[in-house]
């Protein structure tokens, strides 16, 4: 399920707030306006599951009373203490800019498992899907056949800066995400010159969604192209077939005598055993 967020707001909102706005926009319909909440159906829909924590509770409720607050959610009758029926007419919007992310994503955010600010993780990860790029041009100097809105190429200082939180936080928040498969990232590590500006230059890093991650790799590719530098594509391939090459001469001077340490034996093994099962 996709959902939209209005990106001003996504920038604006604190992170309990902004966990909340999501859980109403994933309910929210134009045509029902008033419906029924309660705070255990806004933790579901944020985590997919009852296995949130009571601090994640609390942060949501919190965050419930902070959109009430700024009149985005009008409470029209209280049921119980954690119950409602609200009128979500103050959750609409038609024409602002907006970020769209699969739900899955943000329940990805939610339940990862070291102890960080939930709300703080999917505030980062939305200011940089809201930094990925639409212009064509880019596309098409990248001969990328005209898919676009997938990956980004701003600096993560500048990602940081939007979202409110230090570049440090910004760096340990790219590691989870990763390391979660929720993000992909394509490190490029080349230093270019710039003859407009005359200065040496550092091509930033591509990103996206792990599920776009095949895409981003042949973006990034190209752009290592259009700078003059050799795809990791191709780098990968040569040191594969590289490594290939010194295990098959390995097992040539094994088989006349030599010796190998158990980690290298195991290694040869490993490569002889995948080239008979070809």
């Amino acid at each position: 399920m996709k959902i939209y967020l209005k990106k001003d707001l996504v920038k604006e909102l604190d992170t309990d707030a902004l966990l909340a706005y999501i859980a109403l926009r994933s309910i929210y319909h134009k045509g029902e306006e008033e419906f029924y909440v309660s705070v255990n159906m806004l933790c579901y829909r944020l985590v997919g599951d009852c296995s949130y924590t009571r601090t994640f509770k609390d942060s949501v409720v919190n965050g419930f009373n902070n959109l009430v607050c700024r009149n985005l959610v009008v409470v029209k009758e209280q049921i119980s203490k954690t119950e409602f029926i609200v009128n979500g007419q103050g959750l609409y919007f038609d024409d602002d800019y907006f970020v769209g992310i699969d739900l899955e994503y943000i329940r990805l955010a939610c339940s990862v498992s070291d102890r960080i600010d939930r709300g703080g993780l999917v505030k980062y990860l939305l200011m940089m899907v809201g930094t990925f790029n639409n212009d064509s041009y880019r596309y098409q100097d990248c001969a990328f056949g005209g898919r676009k809105g997938f990956v980004g190429f701003m600096p993560i200082g500048y990602i940081a800066q939007e979202a409110g939180i230090s570049e440090q936080t910004a760096l340990s928040y790219n590691t989870i995400l990763e390391d979660n498969n929720i993000i992909y990232v394509y490190r490029h590590g080349h230093t270019y010159y710039d003859e407009v500006d005359e200065c040496l230059k550092t091509i930033n890093n591509n990103y996206g969604l792990y599920e776009d991650r095949k895409d981003i790799i042949r973006f990034g590719d190209n752009v290592s192209k259009m700078h003059g530098f050799e795809s990791k594509t191709n780098m990968q391939k040569k040191a594969n077939a590289n490594r290939c090459r010194s295990l098959a001469a390995k097992y040539r001077a094994m088989c006349n005598g030599k010796e190998y340490s158990t980690q290298e034996m195991q290694e040869i093994y490993e490569y002889i055993n995948s080239r008979t099962k070809e």
